[in-house]
């Protein structure tokens, strides 16, 4: 069962009239219908807001949802932590670089000391 569905069911168990939710949600009847027939964004607002105006636990409205949150959220992380790591890897090349233009550089001075 979609969100909207479920929308759908709790209105209709305690018989709460579309129109009398969307004039909670301050939107038309017709956009709760399109919310309840998965035909158009329904925001985490609305759902809370739905979810105080029926009294219902907000999980209600979320649980095969949760699910996909937290993969996307786990998705993020380790995107997050990629970028990092390449981050650091840029790092520790550039840093690699300076150490051999260093050695270089003390290498050459080596040299004019003995010739000096």
């Amino acid at each position: 069962m979609n969100l909207g569905q479920k929308i759908r069911e709790i209105r209709n168990k305690q018989n709460i009239k579309q129109e009398e939710l969307s004039v909670f949600l301050r939107i038309t009847q017709g956009q709760l219908s399109k919310m309840e027939n998965g035909k158009t964004f329904i925001s985490f607002e609305q759902v809370i807001n739905i979810a105080t105006y029926t009294n219902t636990q907000l999980h209600y409205f979320l649980p095969n949802d949760l699910e996909k949150i937290q993969q996307l959220d786990f998705k993020i992380q380790l995107e997050t932590m990629h970028q990092e790591i390449m981050d650091q890897k840029e790092t520790i090349k550039h840093l690699l670089k300076n150490i051999r233009l260093l050695e270089l550089e003390l290498r050459d001075l080596k040299n004019y000391d003995e010739f000096n």
